[in-house]
């Protein structure tokens, strides 16, 4: 009797087993689609020439890991574009499109900090990550959620080369500032004063001349910052209107003493419409052409091949942001968890076009030690010396 019930109990659990298997929920399908990344910048109006070549970067950065077979078991990345015209309205709208329209994965581009402010909360709010191409300043590292990773140049990498010359050298104490009016140049303008307006200095600010965004006429600008009577002038442009309407402006006038500038007069398309006019103009550069770096001799053969001979730090700073992202998300194996993502960019071993080992601040800062000086020679960049960049350099952004 026992043994008859025991049978009948037994048939009764393997019929519910059964039915609760057959009602169970089939795993999902791992994803076989393309990995999208969203690719936001100046594509159109006065800063177009550095969000074109920012994008043809990205392309670039994608292009070499699908030779390579693709990410997440074989999946193709994609860049798909957006034109945010330089304006954080534009960047927001362009974000929120990619994200909820094209089933963008992860964000990055943007060029200024406005832009960069602008789509933090957006990522926040997606639960994407986000690595800009370009665009430091201080607010950027404010209010840090896993992913959000900040490889934008601060304007501190620009800066640190000419500063150590200017107290380096007995022969420069005074300088005049003209800035193209952004917030990346505020932060410029708050170091440089933190710096030198202090009891000992050996360098006095003269004067200081700010002017909008995209400004190619600068003659009044130059003469002004000429009055000042300075040992050197510090032009930092940024757009190329800009910095060629600068370098033409003071070959106008005729000023013959020494002339800093930041990366944007890297530029081989600026360089040609300056011509002798640079000459001599020494430049601080977050990246240029290092032909000490394994990875940069390469990197630039492949633009010169694919791209351009246009080899600038826009573009290069494009190319490792979104590496970055595409090496996080294979290494971390999912293109949806932020949090993973995260914890797997911080543990790359990955290296910068400047030879230096990728290194992340807790906030998410990508920390690069090298900076350059350089000084325009015969029409071509020429590299003087390099500057190590300390992590004090950084305190003030993470403040």
């Amino acid at each position: 009797m026992r043994r008859k019930w025991f049978m009948v109990i037994a048939a009764l659990l393997a019929i519910v087993l059964i039915a609760v298997a057959g009602c169970a929920k089939p795993a999902p399908p791992a994803p076989t689609g393309p990995v999208k990344i969203g690719f936001i910048g100046p594509l159109t109006g006065p800063i177009s020439a550095d969000g074109l070549l920012m994008a043809d970067n990205a392309e670039l950065a994608a292009r070499i890991a699908n030779e390579k077979g693709g990410i997440l078991g074989g999946r193709q990345v994609e860049i798909l574009r957006y034109d945010n015209k330089c304006m954080p309205e534009d960047t927001v709208a362009m974000a929120r499109k990619a994200i909820e329209v094209d089933k963008v994965k992860a964000l990055t581009g943007f060029w200024e900090t406005a832009n960069v402010e602008a789509v933090r909360p957006i990522g926040r709010e997606y639960k994407i990550p986000v690595c800009p191409g370009t665009g430091g300043g201080i607010d950027t590292m404010e209010d840090w959620y896993p992913g959000w990773f900040h490889h934008g140049d601060l304007i501190v990498m620009d800066m640190k080369p000419i500063m150590v010359r200017m107290e380096t050298d007995p022969k420069l104490e005074t300088i005049a500032l003209v800035w193209e009016d952004m917030e990346f140049t505020r932060d410029g303008s708050d170091i440089l004063h933190r710096r030198w307006d202090v009891s000992g200095s050996p360098i006095e600010i003269v004067g200081e001349i700010w002017h909008p965004i995209g400004q190619g006429k600068l003659k009044l600008e130059y003469t002004k910052a000429m009055g000042f009577n300075p040992d050197a002038i510090f032009m930092s442009e940024w757009s190329p209107p800009a910095i060629i309407g600068a370098i033409m402006a003071l070959h106008e006038i005729g000023y013959e003493g020494v002339v800093f500038t930041g990366t944007p007069l890297a530029r081989g398309f600026i360089l040609q419409q300056v011509g002798e006019a640079a000459e001599g103009i020494m430049v601080g550069a977050t990246l240029i052409e290092d032909p000490s770096v394994p990875e940069n001799v390469a990197y630039c053969a492949r633009h010169r091949e694919e791209i351009s001979e246009d080899i600038y730090f826009c573009g290069m700073c494009q190319f490792e942001a979104t590496e970055i992202l595409i090496l996080g998300m294979d290494k971390a194996g999912t293109d949806s968890d932020a949090e993973k993502i995260d914890e797997a960019v911080r543990t790359l071993d990955y290296t910068f076009l400047s030879g230096d080992k990728m290194e992340l601040t807790p906030e998410g800062r990508v920390v690069r030690h090298r900076t350059y000086l350089a000084q325009v020679q015969g029409g071509k960049i020429v590299m003087l010396e390099y500057t190590i960049l300390e992590l004090e350099d950084y305190a003030y952004y993470l403040r």
